[in-house]
């Protein structure tokens, strides 16, 4: 999962973190992340990898969590623990945090080489997620929520066709320093 996915599953807050700074019973959050095969010669398949996501939540129990957010990475599949964190803080660690890296490399050279694949891979990530939380009953759905930050934030956002599609389709998402050539960005400031 290289090295930006391993401090991502194994940073944040743990349940005893989080039960010292909210009264209360916490859990223990749940943070996936799917990183790029280094063998593979071709192009990533992110189909493959959105699948392999979803078998990592079924397995970790994601599914049975009250909130799910994904999470596109900046570049090398970096993100911010700003993001991780708060959203594990403000859960109550009744959270899954879920995210694909799309690049191996920064963000400034995928930025000039490949706009295509942060939105094509954070959109077949959620895709498959909401599909089978559509299979699930509607009381006891978990929220989807998204997050990105710089290029992630652009692969997030405009893998949502429209602004209704994304109002519709997630419960909530934080978006730092979402390039002007996002799409989305774009037109919301445009119709302020």
């Amino acid at each position: 999962m290289g090295r930006q996915g391993r401090a991502v599953v194994a940073g944040g807050p743990r349940k005893e973190d989080i039960e010292r700074l909210v009264s209360g019973d916490a859990m223990e959050p749940i943070r996936i992340f799917v990183g790029l095969d280094a063998e593979a010669d071709a192009d990533p398949d992110f189909e493959k990898m959105a699948a392999v996501a979803v078998r990592e939540m079924h397995r970790t129990g994601a599914f049975e969590r009250s909130h799910i957010a994904v999470m596109s990475a900046a570049g090398t599949g970096w993100i911010n623990d700003f993001l991780t964190s708060g959203f594990e803080f403000v859960g109550r660690g009744d959270t899954a945090i879920v995210a694909m890296q799309y690049s191996y490399l920064p963000s400034a050279y995928s930025y000039l080489a490949d706009r295509d694949s942060p939105v094509r891979s954070s959109r077949l990530l959620i895709d498959a997620i909401r599909k089978r939380l559509g299979e699930l009953p509607e009381d006891s759905r978990p929220k989807l929520y998204v997050a990105g930050e710089s290029l992630g934030a652009y692969g997030v956002t405009d893998a949502f066709d429209t602004i209704d599609e994304f109002l519709d389709g997630v419960a909530g998402g934080v978006f730092t320093g979402v390039p002007g050539f996002s799409r989305s960005h774009r037109e919301l400031t445009e119709n302020r």
